[in-house]
């Protein structure tokens, strides 16, 4: 493969700066009146908990819906061929089983074997091959038993032109992923590009792949993640986190990467389930910097209902919250290779909050996969 340029850029931790003693601000409800925070005589506030409601985010029954990848955010290769389904023309006497473009190709199988037709019953190919497949929009591949392949190229009017020679292009070339550096200046920046040094993941033809610049990219790091992958690199830029795989015709799938973990008790219910979504890995540190608290004293073996949050993944993990219903919260920062524990007492409604806002924001990343 050709030369990867390999950058680490750690998820940055915003909630962190919530466990900074003496800081403060308005609860998720807004209502300044909500939590009574007259000072002790310690000088620290006092909480008045209140009787708050709270159930098990129902959606963490299904998050094996999601699994490494989340988000899908782009496909190089959406129209691979379909099964045929009843409302699909296909021509009396042929047996057709994949339909290309709408219905407007149809793959046909007689005697073990597979031919192309259209719907009027025009025979394009007859049942020679041991297979027909699309490898990549615009180019079907058809292999006799001897292994000889064909191929045709096709579009989305159906037409079909079988290609002589190699003519088919670079879709064949190994290991010709590379990364680029570019240089964005200060007239070309845009919202969605910044001013600096980027780097592209370039394709054999010489194109950037999304057709974006990243402020790192790097080969992804253990076992490929599906059996049909054959290159896998991470990207960051902005903020957002990308995983980025190709097959071996260089087709790919852009994914919106993993951000942190959330972990559920309530009653004798658990769930646990991963942050697909910068925007809400964004809304879930601003909610718990919202909350009042104070500092405490850690205490050992709490149990109860409780939430689990870790932000970051991997061993790029930036911080870890335990959450509890009596507005107990436990927090490990992990900066530097250190470790710092502090304990703080939070608001009951603030736990009765994070749960609702589990419940009705990150369950729309699992609820977009049904």
């Amino acid at each position: 493969m050709g030369m990867i340029l390999k950058r680490s850029l750690c998820i940055a931790a915003a909630v962190v700066c919530i466990f900074v003693s003496g800081c403060s601000g308005k609860n998720s409800s807004g209502d300044s009146n909500a939590q009574k925070n007259d000072l002790n005589d310690n000088g620290k506030l006092n909480f008045v908990t209140r009787s708050v409601t709270y159930e098990f985010p129902e959606f963490l029954e299904n998050t094996d819906k999601l699994s490494l990848f989340g988000r899908l955010i782009y496909d190089s290769f959406e129209n691979k061929g379909r099964q045929i389904t009843a409302d699909d023309t296909t021509p009396a006497g042929f047996n057709c089983d994949l339909a290309y473009y709408d219905g407007k190709l149809l793959r046909f199988t007689s005697g073990g074997r597979y031919g192309l037709v259209r719907p009027d019953g025009e025979v394009l190919y007859k049942a020679d091959f041991e297979t027909v497949e699309m490898i990549r929009p615009g180019l079907i591949v058809m292999t006799y038993k001897n292994g000889k392949r064909v191929f045709a190229q096709c579009d989305a009017s159906g037409s079909v032109a079988e290609v002589k020679g190699d003519d088919y292009g670079w879709v064949f070339k190994n290991d010709q992923l590379s990364v680029s550096q570019v240089t964005v200046s200060s007239g070309d920046a845009s919202p969605d590009k910044s001013e600096g040094a980027k780097y592209a993941l370039t394709l054999p033809d010489g194109s950037s792949i999304y057709n974006m610049t990243f402020d790192s990219v790097a080969v992804f790091s253990g076992e490929k993640p599906r059996s049909d992958c054959k290159y896998a690199f991470t990207a960051h830029s902005g903020g957002y986190y990308y995983l980025i795989l190709f097959d071996k015709y260089y087709n790919y799938q852009v994914y919106e990467g993993n951000y942190g973990s959330v972990f559920v008790s309530i009653g004798d219910r658990t769930g646990s389930c991963d942050i697909f979504s910068y925007d809400h890995y964004v809304q879930l540190s601003s909610l718990l910097n919202s909350f009042r608290y104070t500092e405490t004293d850690v205490v050992s073996g709490k149990t109860g209902d409780h939430l689990q949050i870790v932000f970051g993944t991997d061993d790029a993990i930036t911080a870890i919250v335990n959450y509890y219903f009596d507005g107990y919260c436990e927090v490990t920062s992990k900066t530097d290779g250190q470790d710092r524990t502090s304990a703080y007492k939070i608001s009951t409604e603030g736990f009765a909050d994070t749960v609702d806002w589990l419940d009705k924001v990150l369950s729309t990343e699992f609820a977009a996969k049904e």
